[in-house]
């Protein structure tokens, strides 16, 4: 989700979506990151939780995801907090996209 206030760009993400800003340049750079066990953070956070364990890449060997909306099994682990990032929009902006894992992976 993102919010344009003053020219000041607010985005909020959690779980597997991206937000990129590409430039009239056509340079980009993401403004989010997914939030997966691949995240040396992620992966800290849900060790250090109470019986949190990664197994073949996942949550507890379930959910690749580390936060998310809805997960009720998990709840003690994977956490609907979003991270927030903070920038200033130019004349040199263009773009901003919004995308799922599915999306972003396959343009990368």
């Amino acid at each position: 989700m993102g919010l344009i206030q003053n020219g000041k760009l607010t985005v909020a993400s959690l779980g597997d979506s991206v937000c990129t800003i590409v430039r009239k340049d056509r340079s980009w750079s993401k403004l989010s990151e997914e939030h997966t066990t691949s995240r040396q953070d992620e992966q800290l956070r849900i060790l250090n939780s109470n019986g949190g364990f990664i197994l073949k890449g996942k949550v507890k060997g379930e959910l690749a995801v580390t936060r998310a909306f809805g997960n009720m099994e998990l709840k003690n682990l994977i956490i609907s907090e979003p991270e927030c990032v903070q920038t200033y929009l130019t004349a040199k902006d263009d773009l901003l996209i919004l995308s799922t894992d599915g999306l972003y992976r396959s343009l990368t």
